[in-house]
């Protein structure tokens, strides 16, 4: 039998074991006191225009092109943090449904949506002011669009993406709440990899990645149905970039390249894997016990395979990072309450590495005691402290080399940009430049696993 094999079946659900292949953690939003901005808030809404700028509302939204959903499971995606309030359209018909209950259906939907004494505010034309406690959905139907713009601290709304399927909003317990779009499988992939990938890049690691995002998503979903999650991937950097349907014309090969792969996803020994992949490896693909604790150490997990083809990135290698040894602490203790023990970090010790010397595992130690932390839990860690990967004394991987000298540690002979696990972006790339086909770049990155089909 070849490298890979086309399946088409049904598996069974896969092991439980914890997401930790986060390349970012989020990072939440400050606290801010309710009871002083109903008031406000509510104002604010009864003065907001329903331009199409703000709302998403006729001009600009749809029809889009039809997907053919028969067959394919739905996904649930967070965007982005907790708010306080949002304008909402759609392209079309629709349903508006509380609690379960449809409410009202129309031929067009335009709204400012917001949560207060316990009760969802819609205001809009012919709206009702208030329409149930907990769960609200918007719902385009199979083919319609929602437009969703969330508002900013000062209640104004921001810009307007246009989504496909369903949007679902879901109270918080300090009065803010999260939109949850639930699209087919196949449009959320086709809404990453634009924003994954360049819009220049070859179709055929389009093809590679629409596999590894369709893998990823699923391995997710299959988790959150098994823990009674409300949602299974978020649409930032901690799951995988998500730019709904806007996203989609972003590249010419983003929709042919996901239909090209439809339904197909990496197995291995009969489970759907959970397929990370990042920026750039720098020379070598790392394990993914450099991100999971419990993951295989077999199969497409092992790493190690030499990976030449992401020299164009500029992050391919890079240098000396100058970082600031009470800052890092305040990060670490940010994150783990353990490190509140230390008072200073007087070392930094590797305690497991691969047979190539990439840290593993690593010892902070300091006036106090010490902690055991994953080395890419270092990075995460001070990456959400320190802000953008545009920061100075931004740590683009732990593939590198530090010494503690005065008031910083300094990071030096690093190469890569990510955790390095599984598909390297820019080798993927330079690999397709070099006529590979996606197939054959997806068995590079994943050895072993086998090419899957569960829906046509």
């Amino acid at each position: 039998m070849g490298f890979f094999q086309y399946v088409s079946q049904k598996l069974r659900s896969p092991a439980r074991t914890p997401h930790e292949g986060t390349t970012r953690g989020d990072q939440p939003l400050r606290h801010t006191r309710w009871p002083l901005l109903v008031a406000g808030l509510l104002l604010a809404l009864l003065t907001v225009t329903s331009c199409a700028s703000c709302t998403g509302g006729k001009k600009g939204l749809g029809p889009p092109t039809h997907v053919d959903t028969q067959g394919v499971p739905l996904i649930r995606v967070k965007l982005g943090q907790a708010v306080r309030g949002a304008q909402v359209a759609t392209s079309g018909e629709y349903r508006l449904i509380s609690d379960g209950k449809v409410l009202r259906t129309g031929k067009r939907l335009s709204a400012t949506v917001a949560h207060a004494n316990g009760q969802w505010q819609l205001l809009g034309e012919g709206l009702p002011a208030t329409v149930g406690a907990s769960v609200l959905v918007v719902d385009s139907g199979e083919n319609g669009l929602v437009s969703y713009a969330p508002h900013d601290a000062s209640g104004q709304p921001t810009s307007a993406v246009q989504y496909r399927g369903a949007m679902q909003f879901r109270t918080q317990p300090d009065g803010r709440f999260i939109a949850v779009n639930q699209v087919d499988m196949e449009s959320y992939v086709a809404g990453v990899v634009p924003k994954e990938l360049y819009a220049s890049w070859q179709y055929e690691t389009y093809r590679a990645l629409s596999v590894a995002a369709r893998t990823f998503a699923l391995y997710h979903s299959q988790q959150s149905a098994a823990k009674n999650r409300p949602y299974d991937v978020g649409d930032g950097e901690s799951s995988q970039v998500y730019g709904g349907y806007t996203a989609e014309h972003k590249s010419a090969h983003a929709r042919k390249a996901v239909e090209s792969t439809r339904g197909k996803v990496l197995t291995w020994k009969n489970q759907v894997i959970m397929s990370q992949y990042s920026s750039c490896c720098g020379g070598r693909v790392n394990p993914a016990a450099v991100l999971r604790a419990d993951a295989p150490t077999d199969g497409p997990f092992a790493g190690g395979q030499e990976c030449r083809d992401c020299r164009a990135s500029t992050r391919f290698a890079w240098g000396p990072v100058h970082v600031n040894k009470a800052q890092l602490l305040t990060a670490l203790r940010a994150r783990y309450a353990a490190a509140n023990s230390l008072s200073d970090i007087t070392e930094i010790r590797v305690k497991t590495q691969t047979s190539w010397g990439r840290a593993v595992m690593i010892e902070v130690l300091g006036p106090g005691g010490s902690i055991t932390i994953r080395a890419d839990d270092l990075r995460l860690a001070w990456n959400m402290y320190n802000g953008g990967a545009n920061k100075p004394g931004y740590l683009n991987s732990m593939n590198c080399q530090w010494q503690l000298a005065g008031q910083h540690v300094t990071f030096h002979t690093g190469s890569g940009f990510g955790h390095g696990v599984g598909l390297c972006q820019f080798g993927a790339e330079g690999k397709a430049l070099r006529g590979w086909r996606g197939e054959q770049i997806l068995g590079a990155y994943y050895p072993g696993a086998q090419l899957t089909t569960l829906w046509k």
